[in-house]
């Protein structure tokens, strides 16, 4: 296996943390401590020490090894320890803030000094109106024309992606790679190999994790507002499972068991001990499997519009775990995504609700579409409820017409403590057609005695 040790400097608040927590698959490794200087605390009110440290497994070949090092002068004596094995450095410069850039100057050339290794600059927050052209950066920070000055956002992962990759380009600069490099990262800085497959996911926040999972048919795009609010006090990670969204799509079997698995496998690789589980329809129901096969891994479980009993699904759904009928509907894929397109207002009241089927279903194959759903119209959860230990919330919208809207009942029948969120404005998919009252009322529940494990 290939190693790259990547080392990200500049000046203090110069979004080093951020950058490196935009893309590292593992929680960062930070060492922040609270400011004592009354200027510094003007700024922000935490600065790196010692180090930050994130990881990304592109493959099973190639590992990149983020570190970041801390911006104040006090502590640069850790800079030359940091720099000892690398094979190239970012330096990162807050373009709103040029009275930093002869710092950022003087922290390039000593990075220089250490390792005659390749390096980029990334000119963070180019997002704001307020930010120097990058021309106007290259003259202030005397950069020669050949030196790579990047724009970036540190919290932006498109962003930050675009500035590793161009530093590896001049890492492994060989005839041929670049291409390949290209499209490695791009696959691991958005997914994770396990023993079964490639899995797609995206993060988005800072805080504790949350987990959120979807339903069938869907993928991780379905929780892209979810995530954003949540982002605010959460690190919220959301996945597609395997056969659906980004996901490999080679296996034989996608069960709902299968599911269970991804989840558990997914939490060991990326370091999370402990999580709350938030699962649409399908992806509900897994959470609850979760909680109940991983105790130690769940922390509270929400489930929205799932089904507790498979037999409560919709006929459509039941007939489409049958293969003639799964077989039948890809073989009229055009009519059955015109049947879907005049059915969408029935489902969701959301405008924007085909747009997001009608790409989700068109990443969906013949075995993942069929063997999902029949796995879990075969799934009963009632007789196994009485061993989920964690708080649990059910939220479901009365006008659902693809999981039965009362199926909250069973789920309070088995757990009598469950919290019990009802919509009378509401179908299938909540946190679209409800959306504001949706996000505060899961928010409130996760927010809750939050303390615990990471």
């Amino acid at each position: 296996m290939q190693t790259v040790k990547m080392v990200v400097t500049g000046p203090f608040s110069s979004g080093k943390t951020e950058f490196i927590r935009s893309v590292s698959e593992i929680d960062v490794v930070s060492t922040e401590r609270k400011i004592s200087g009354d200027a510094e605390r003007t700024v922000k009110q935490a600065t790196t020490v010692a180090m930050d440290f994130g990881r990304i497994t592109v493959d099973e070949d190639l590992v990149l090894y983020l570190f970041g090092t801390p911006g104040q002068k006090r502590f640069d004596f850790m800079w030359e320890i940091l720099s000892e094995g690398m094979l190239g450095f970012i330096v990162m410069v807050d373009s709103t803030r040029p009275e930093t850039f002869r710092e950022a100057r003087s922290i390039l050339e000593t990075f220089r000094a250490y390792a005659p290794t390749p390096y980029v600059v990334a000119a963070n927050k180019q997002d704001i109106p307020e930010a120097w052209d990058l021309e106007d950066m290259r003259h202030a920070l005397r950069l020669d024309k050949k030196v790579k000055l990047l724009p970036c956002v540190a919290n932006n992962r498109n962003t930050v992606k675009d500035v590793l990759l161009e530093l590896l380009y001049s890492i492994l600069s060989e005839n041929g790679e670049r291409r390949q490099i290209t499209l490695r990262l791009c696959v691991a800085v958005s997914s994770i190999t396990t023993d079964q497959g490639i899995v797609h996911y995206e993060v988005y926040g800072r805080g504790r994790p949350v987990i959120l999972l979807h339903g069938w048919l869907g993928s991780w795009g379905l929780w892209q507002e979810t995530m954003t609010y949540l982002g605010r006090n959460f690190r919220t990670y959301a996945l597609d499972f395997w056969g659906f969204g980004e996901s490999g799509k080679k296996r034989d079997t996608y069960a709902v068991q299968d599911f269970v698995s991804l989840v558990a496998q997914f939490m060991d690789r990326l370091g999370i001990t402990q999580a709350p589980l938030v699962g649409h329809s399908m992806g509900g129901t897994v959470s609850l499997l979760v909680s109940i096969q991983y105790p130690e891994r769940v922390s509270k479980v929400v489930v929205v519009g799932s089904p507790i009993a498979g037999s409560s699904l919709a006929i459509p759904l039941k007939l489409a775990g049958h293969r003639p009928v799964a077989f039948m509907l890809f073989n009229m894929m055009g009519a059955f995504r015109t049947g879907m397109r005049v059915a969408a207002p029935f489902i969701c009241n959301d405008p924007r609700f085909w747009t997001m089927m009608d790409r989700d279903l068109s990443r969906t194959t013949l075995e993942s579409f069929l063997l999902s759903i029949a796995s879990l119209r075969r799934t009963d959860l009632r007789p196994m409820l009485d061993q989920v230990k964690v708080p649990v919330m059910g939220m479901y919208g009365d006008g659902d017409n693809i999981v039965h809207p009362r199926q909250w009942q069973p789920l309070k029948k088995g757990l009598p403590d469950t919290r019990v969120v009802r919509w009378s404005n509401a179908k299938h998919f909540p946190m679209l057609d409800v959306s504001d009252d949706f996000l505060e009322k899961l928010r409130s529940f996760l927010i809750e005695d939050a303390a615990g494990p990471v």
